[in-house]
């Protein structure tokens, strides 16, 4: 019931984050979707860990666009997950090209109990000329061994530049995002192009030949 009222209360008033990203669609060359129910999203996105869990689901001032040389789509939008207690909003800058094919991957920034483990124990690292990514960084991926083939040592080493950024991918799809937080309006474009520069060099750099 919580985003139903929510639902009418953005109707009714629209708060200054709204009408924000309906001036930064303007300048910036996107469409926009004041409000977009979850259920309604494509079966790619669904699945992705980001959106688990049985609450209430919203995306919120979605800008999208394609760009028309490579077919390739970007959504920028606020996730709110309506819980027990609280909302939480997530803003995720995604992307999106048919071709794509990645394995199921989850890049998160490092939790206390990752940094215990890698601390006491070996680690098994993907790329060990990068050991700054690895100690900032904890990947998850049901097959790590497709992984070598599908990230590259620049990729990581620009990533680790950045402490706080998440990455998902899976099939079709690429997300980045700070878990939980919605990014200041006053650094969405920022954050965006330091995403379009990891969509880069992950797109055409070079894959490590060998998993250690």
């Amino acid at each position: 019931m919580r985003e139903i009222f929510d639902d009418l209360k953005n109707t009714i008033w629209q708060d200054d984050r709204v009408l924000a990203f309906r001036r930064l669609a303007e300048a910036e060359g996107f469409e926009l979707k004041d409000r977009e129910r979850f259920g309604n999203q494509e079966i790619g996105v669904k699945g992705f860990q980001l959106f688990k869990g049985k609450r209430g689901k919203r995306l919120k001032s979605v800008l999208y666009k394609t760009e028309r040389n490579s077919s390739l789509k970007t959504r920028i939008y606020d996730y709110a997950y309506f819980g027990d207690s609280k909302t939480r909003t997530t803003t995720v800058i995604e992307f999106y090209l048919p071709q794509w094919n990645f394995s199921e991957m989850l890049i998160r920034p490092k939790s206390n109990l990752h940094k215990m483990k890698a601390f006491f124990g070996k680690q098994r690292l993907l790329f060990p000329e990068v050991a700054h990514f690895h100690k900032a960084y904890h990947i998850y991926a049901p097959n790590a061994e497709h992984l070598k083939y599908e990230l590259n040592e620049e990729f990581v080493d620009l990533m680790a530049e950045q402490k706080h950024i998440w990455m998902e991918a899976n099939g079709s799809y690429i997300l980045f995002y700070i878990k939980r937080k919605p990014i200041p309006l006053g650094q969405l474009m920022e954050t965006y192009e330091f995403a379009q520069d990891l969509l880069e060099v992950l797109i055409h750099g070079h894959s490590s030949e060998e998993y250690v």
